[in-house]
């Protein structure tokens, strides 16, 4: 019997996806651009950590990439059990729930309502799904 080994793995919140830092005009003139969309999906609005390189500095560590390029059978397991759950139904009648305006208070326009949607769908199905 091999001996048990362990390995640190990074810990995404992606939280502070839905926590979109441009207006909802510029939400609007993005919507519809395929590579915009990319962008936003994968790249602006997902923090990427920084591990040691081992030479004194770091490297940062995309989430998709990270869970792409990683061999582990938890973490594979994890994934599939988080697809599995996903109910995207459900987390858009969540998201479209949320009032436009509440007490004279903007909280979620149109726009930002169909950006989050829009990105969330493209994580699951271009990040997360490819790798069940």
């Amino acid at each position: 019997m091999a001996p048990m080994t362990y390995e640190l793995a990074p810990v995404y919140d992606m939280g502070s996806s839905l926590f979109s830092k441009r207006s909802p005009s510029v939400a609007a003139e993005r919507l519809g651009d395929a590579g915009a969309e990319q962008e936003d999906a994968f790249g602006t609005n997902v923090s990427c950590y920084r591990l040691s390189d081992g030479a004194g500095g770091s490297v940062a560590i995309h989430p998709f990439e990270y869970m792409a390029k990683t061999s582990n059978p938890d973490l594979s397991a994890a994934i599939v059990r988080f697809a599995d759950a996903v109910n995207m139904a459900a987390v858009e009648a969540l998201i479209d729930s949320v009032p436009e305006e509440a007490y004279g208070i903007v909280l979620l326009p149109e726009v930002m309502c169909e950006e989050h949607k829009r990105l969330l769908r493209k994580r699951l199905e271009e990040g997360i799904l490819p790798l069940c």
